[in-house]
């Protein structure tokens, strides 16, 4: 099963809807999470009509900016549960009887505001303990090795943010493709961020760790689409690590440039650490930095053939 979320900044444009539609034929998507559709649910429906979706849920921009919308299909059945400006939160039930939670997520672009998105992210966790997958543009980065160019950032948003995913007790799904999902596309002062995401809780992970997401190339759009494929797990699959694994050093990065380059710019890249509980989040998030680029390593390491 495929499902794809993507900050698409306007569907108006022909060429943003052609782009969505490839996806959803080349990768036979089921799902569409949408946001900053810039749109009203008129013209949304002409779009799902178009996509040969079943079902289409809208929120209306306002203005000329923001606007969210769910599309879906079989396999999948959905039943909307929240919404505001910021987030779809819905039911999915399929075909193979196995139920979880969907949440497109939309961080407010105000980092002044961004505190009430953490607020919601923590109240749709409370309000449900099922498997449950939360993503799409949070509008803020980890750490600062998700940027690239600019300016520095301050180190009290990337806190707060990983306050609220410790909170919620969800964990990134593993991806490839581009390190950074955004870029602002000037010549001059250019930044790239990663800041659209997949997250899950251990329910969903129990379920559905045959999971992978894959950062496609941007296109009519600064942010990268994000394309999410899973599977439930059968007995004789081969599953991912388990949520509970613990982290080990492998001594053999030490040889790689790369490694000290990411453990440095994690641990001066926050804030002053002042307790246990924040040394132990400081690690892990160390732990899962290091263990997302070995995988990457593993997978575009070419077999050396002896004389």
């Amino acid at each position: 099963m495929s499902t794809l979320l993507w900050n698409v900044q306007g569907i108006g444009n022909p060429w943003t809807v052609t782009a969505l539609a490839t996806h959803v034929k080349e990768f036979n998507l089921s799902l569409v999470s949408l946001s900053e559709t810039r749109s009203k649910s008129a013209y949304m429906e002409t779009i799902r009509v178009r996509l040969g979706f079943d079902g289409c849920f809208c929120v209306d921009a306002k203005g000329k900016s923001r606007g969210l919308a769910l599309l879906w299909k079989a396999p999948f059945a959905v039943q909307l549960m929240s919404f505001n400006d910021f987030h779809i939160d819905a039911w999915i039930n399929t075909e193979e009887d196995v139920n979880w939670r969907f949440t497109g997520f939309y961080g407010d672009p105000d980092p002044s505001q961004r505190k009430h998105s953490w607020t919601l992210l923590k109240r749709l966790a409370r309000s449900y303990n099922g498997p449950w997958l939360c993503g799409g543009d949070f509008n803020e980065i980890r750490g600062i090795h998700e940027k690239l160019g600019g300016g520095g950032k301050p180190g009290y948003l990337m806190k707060n943010f990983n306050n609220a995913i410790d909170k919620c007790a969800l964990r990134e799904v593993e991806y490839e493709g581009s390190h950074f999902t955004w870029c602002n596309g000037r010549k001059q002062n250019l930044i790239h961020e990663r800041l659209d995401r997949v997250m899950v809780n251990k329910k969903w992970w129990n379920t559905y760790a045959i999971a992978n997401v894959k950062h496609l190339s941007r296109w009519c759009s600064d942010h990268c689409p994000l394309l999410v494929t899973f599977k439930a797990i059968a007995n004789d699959d081969k599953k991912q690590p388990p949520w509970g694994y613990r982290f080990h050093y492998e001594n053999a990065w030490a040889d790689k440039e790369e490694c000290p380059h990411i453990v440095k710019e994690i641990w001066e890249g926050g804030n002053t650490i002042h307790s246990a509980e924040e040394l132990g989040r400081r690690i892990n998030h160390c732990g899962q930095i290091l263990g997302q680029w070995n995988a990457k390593e593993k997978r575009t390491a070419k077999p050396k053939l002896e004389n």
